[in-house]
């Protein structure tokens, strides 16, 4: 090789100046080069003399006329002994030339020439618009949720910025690029040096940091320092910063869903879209939509939250926002499930598992597994439930996400109590109940709750003390649909502890309430249950065949094969304690 290069550098000295000058410069612009450049760059030479003449000495070749009169160089090794030939002050002198040509010949299609430009001008003398154009690079790249290059641009920039504004935004830049990596505990420290490094007077800049650090402390479980830092971001915008005011109503909105404040999200959602109306920003308008489809889920308005799902993905999907629009098409397949259409549940979620993979974000990833393992389980195949929600505790664990640890250990330990492993099982809702009390959160703490009275329903009254705490925190919240079911495992806890009328009551309340709902495998579990209290009552023999009848008319529909297996070994059992079938 270093013959070679040698031989190269003898060819090059025998060159005159002219075709030595150009062959120079196209050098710097890259492996490929166009005419139109060159002579921008050398407006005294008359280039194509020169091109024909280096394309005779074989330095070079014609690779295309159209759309550009487009040359190339024969050999990498060429134009590699071409650039390094050249004084390093010329050759930064000429990466900005070339990229202050490519501006001016191609002003109206800059967006095409970003990499090329944060390129040169990287590589140029003049650190502003290295600044400016390896930000512009970064964005592109994270919008492309191409998490390397974007990080590179963005650290790039920090080394090239000379204020506190292009500092700031470089380290904010590193910052997302780790939130998208799922390394929130670094993203917070980036952030907030950005934060301090933003100018003074710059109320959206610093909103929009503090918004962000919200966010991470959120997903780290931290509820009250959250809500201070997004209460912080909105105090400091004024008239005018509607754009930034909706994306902070948006943070805010889903701390009070999560905190079973139903009522109090929808509000504020409502507000964050009115502010969307106002500055025009449909990416906001978008996350608002979601948000108040998960709301609508919660409060188990599934018709509403599908009809809001679909608005916002269709603005996803206009902004060009995979991402976005996979995590639309997950809260969707959260719908299905609860309306039993569980095939599509699992086409929905897989194809938005398919994205997170591909995107590289453990948070979504860990989402597609939970919600996986929910069908899974609802379907009956434990031992693949049990393996998806493993996947999905093991992904939030490793980046910090608590609400989805707590998510995750919750699903987990009712899947290995149903089983087989019971003891396991309530060890773990134990350490469940513990981490959703730490966080504060109400939405998913019933959820717990009666997870525990399920798992304890070999001991009545243990059962009946988790089952009726379960009760009291869903009607606290609001939630008709979390109500109804912590009523469905109290009336199975009651009537495990042989009162039957009290069972009655609390299962006839539970599918009245499920009986409008969407939740179609819970109102047939609630009426199978109904069916084994009222087999004990006399002259009930018509009534219970046909609770069971209807029970197992829905979990052969949806092929809830476990439920369905729980409904006749019941009857069995009941027949053979003479009970009247």
């Amino acid at each position: 090789p270093d013959t070679i290069q040698e031989l190269i550098e003898a060819r090059l000295d025998r060159l005159t100046p002219l075709p030595r000058r150009i062959l120079n410069l196209g050098a710097v612009c890259g492996r490929t080069f166009w005419t139109r450049v060159l002579e921008r760059l050398a407006p005294d030479v008359d280039v194509p003399p020169q091109l024909r003449l280096l394309e005779s000495e074989s330095f070079i070749s014609l690779r295309a006329r159209i759309p550009e009169l487009t040359y190339s160089f024969q050999q990498v090794l060429i134009q590699e002994v071409a650039y390094q030939t050249q004084l390093v002050a010329e050759r930064r002198a000429t990466h900005s030339a070339v990229a202050s040509a490519v501006e001016a010949l191609y002003a109206n299609r800059l967006d095409e020439f970003v990499d090329f430009l944060a390129y040169h001008h990287e590589h140029g003398d003049d650190p502003t618009k290295a600044t400016t154009w390896l930000l512009r690079a970064g964005d592109r790249a994270l919008r492309l949720y191409a998490a390397r290059e974007a990080s590179a641009y963005y650290r790039a920039a920090l080394e090239h910025a000379e204020g506190k504004a292009s500092r700031s935004r470089a380290e904010e830049g590193v910052a997302d690029v780790q939130r998208l990596r799922g390394e929130y505990r670094e993203a917070v420290a980036t952030y907030e040096h950005a934060l301090d490094a933003a100018p003074e007077g710059d109320a959206i800049t610093a909103a929009r940091l503090m918004r962000k650090i919200g966010i991470i402390r959120r997903l780290l479980g931290d509820a009250a320092a959250a809500l201070a830092r997004v209460d912080g971001a909105l105090s400091r915008l004024g008239q005018g910063h509607d754009a930034e005011r909706a994306r902070v109503l948006l943070e805010i909105g889903q701390l009070r869903w999560q905190q079973g404040r139903y009522d109090d999200a929808i509000a504020t959602l409502q507000q964050a879209l009115d502010a969307t109306d106002a500055a025009d920003a449909t990416d906001a308008r978008a996350e608002a939509l979601k948000q108040l489809g998960t709301v609508y889920v919660v409060k188990g308005d599934s018709p509403r939250a599908l009809e809001t799902y679909a608005e916002s993905a269709v603005l996803f999907r206009t902004l060009g926002d995979v991402l976005g629009e996979a995590n639309v098409l997950n809260n969707m397949g959260i719908v299905h499930r609860k309306d039993g259409r569980y095939d599509e549940a699992i086409a929905a979620h897989t194809r938005a598992l398919e994205v997170r993979e591909r995107v590289g974000e453990p948070l979504g990833v860990g989402t597609s597994r939970n919600n996986i393992a929910q069908i899974e389980r609802a379907r009956g195949d434990l031992a693949r439930a049990i393996g998806h929600y493993r996947d999905a505790l093991e992904t939030w664990s490793r980046i910090g996400y608590k609400q989805g640890v707590a998510i995750a250990r919750t699903g987990l330990a009712i899947t290995l109590g149903e089983n087989g492993e019971p003891s396991q099982g309530r060890e773990m809702l134990g350490t469940a109940l513990r981490e959703w009390e730490e966080l504060g959160s109400r939405t998913y703490l019933s959820e717990a709750q009666r997870y525990m009275a399920e798992a304890s329903i070999d001991e009545p009254t243990t059962a009946r003390e988790w089952a009726e705490r379960a009760v009291a925190t869903a009607h606290e919240t609001g939630s008709e649909e979390q109500h109804a079911l912590a009523l469905q495992v109290l009336g199975r806890a009651l009537l495990a502890s042989g009162d039957e009328p009290g069972a009655i009551a609390a299962l006839e309340r539970s599918r009245e309430l499920l009986a409008h709902s969407s939740e179609r495998q819970e109102y047939a579990r609630t009426i199978a249950a109904l069916a084994a209290a009222r087999a004990s009552i006399e002259g009930a023999t018509e009534e219970v065949a046909r609770l069971r009848d209807e029970a197992r008319r829905i979990f052969g529909m949806l092929g809830a094969r476990r439920d369905a297996e729980l409904l006749e070994r019941g009857a069995i059992l009941a027949a053979r304690r003479g009970a009247r079938v």
